[in-house]
């Protein structure tokens, strides 16, 4: 799966597939757009644990 990360937000914003995941305050959200409406994601995809140590948004993993 294509994992895509938003450079322009506050918050972490990964693209994994067609969903959106939004890391906000320790807690995971999920979106079928990108500027929402969000709903408390029940399941991260592990593709976003993989974040590399060096991006800028592995603070998210």
């Amino acid at each position: 799966m294509i994992i895509a990360c938003a450079k322009n937000t506050q918050s972490a914003l990964f693209r994994v597939g067609n969903p959106y995941y939004l890391c906000f305050q320790a807690t995971g959200f999920v979106s079928i757009m990108a500027g929402g409406p969000w709903e408390a994601a029940g399941k991260v995809p592990p593709e976003i644990y993989s974040t590399p140590e060096r991006s800028p948004r592995y603070n998210a993993t």
